[in-house]
């Protein structure tokens, strides 16, 4: 468990992170509330959203 918490989980957060850094406004909202409206996010970090978001 070690390991999935501090090398695969983290890594999924860190990228999380950066994609969200791009759209700073998105750190108001938890990972729940960005992921259920990811239709209304720029098509440009939508998959990046789902994939490390989903992740998290």
């Amino acid at each position: 468990m070690e390991i999935h918490y501090t090398k695969h989980h983290q890594t999924y957060l860190d990228k999380f992170n950066a994609t969200l850094n791009k759209f700073p406004d998105l750190f108001n909202k938890n990972v729940e509330e960005i992921l259920s409206e990811i239709e209304n996010l720029p098509t440009e970090i939508q998959s990046a959203v789902r994939n490390f978001g989903g992740g998290f």
